[in-house]
């Protein structure tokens, strides 16, 4: 039996690094490390959903390739599947520990090449918010990892040739935001690194990372 941790608070998951916290959570961990003000919270890592793909269900997606009627077969053969039952059972001892019970959640992808030196995904995988109550984490939870498998996030590993399709699950209290956004350290457009370039709206910043806004 494996011995790799399926859950990860901040600080291990800083330790850990993103092969199994995700590009999210690894980072997540540094600010709060840094001392930096991070909303509580903690990562369902990379090992869980591995878990998950045994060599039947790995077989299954490889052969999907990039047909979308396939991949949205697998998908969904995916997200209907029970949680493994350690996974089950943690999460639900978590959630219960902090009182979480009943609040919003945020549900977040965390991939390993995610916010990475070779690689961004931004708007690539799902991330869930506002999801409240187990049953509903679970199914959050899911669709997160299935979102691995979007014909564009599979186009976005090919074109990039990363073979890895490793995702952690990022899970903490949804904030009241009166502005919300994405700040880079450099230009997304002129490649200029003496410059920090920050998008942001009004309220949460999913219409912005979706590209609605």
């Amino acid at each position: 039996m494996s011995t790799t941790p399926i859950l990860l608070d901040f600080a291990t998951a800083a330790a850990a690094g993103p092969a199994l916290a995700g590009g999210k959570g690894a980072h997540l961990g540094f600010l709060a490390r840094y001392g930096l003000p991070v909303p509580d919270g903690f990562v369902i890592s990379t090992a869980a959903l591995e878990q998950v793909m045994d060599e039947e269900l790995a077989m299954v997606a490889r052969q999907a390739g990039d047909d979308s009627r396939a991949l949205a077969d697998f998908r969904s053969r995916l997200e209907a599947m029970p949680l493994p039952t350690d996974l089950a059972a943690a999460l639900a001892d978590e959630i219960k520990r902090r009182g979480w019970e009943n609040i919003p959640l945020a549900v977040r992808s965390s991939a390993p090449m995610e916010d990475s030196a070779r690689a961004s995904f931004a708007g690539i995988h799902h991330s869930e918010l506002n999801v409240v109550g187990l049953d509903a984490i679970a199914a959050a939870v899911k669709r997160v990892w299935a979102s691995l498998w979007t014909p564009r996030a599979v186009a976005y590993r090919r074109r990039l040739e990363l073979a890895e399709a490793g995702m952690a699950v990022v899970i903490m209290p949804m904030l009241s935001a009166v502005a919300a956004g994405v700040a880079f350290s450099c230009d997304p457009v002129s490649g200029r690194d003496d410059r920090v370039v920050i998008n942001a709206v009004a309220g949460l910043a999913d219409t912005l990372v979706s590209g609605q806004v």
